[in-house]
């Protein structure tokens, strides 16, 4: 188990994990008792035009 000591360190290492596929390297970040409520992705957000002043 890896001892993160800034939110810096946390978050190069969730960065890291990410871009190199990694994702056993995950699992110091995850708590023991952490519960999956859904694996799908999010949904996209309707695109909103913003009208430009003339």
């Amino acid at each position: 188990m890896t001892r993160l000591r800034t939110t810096a360190d946390v978050i190069d290492h969730f960065n890291r994990a990410f871009v190199d596929h990694v994702p056993d390297a995950l699992t110091d970040l995850i708590g023991d008792d952490c519960v999956m409520e859904a694996i799908q992705p999010a949904l996209k957000a309707p695109v909103t035009k913003v009208a430009r002043p003339a």
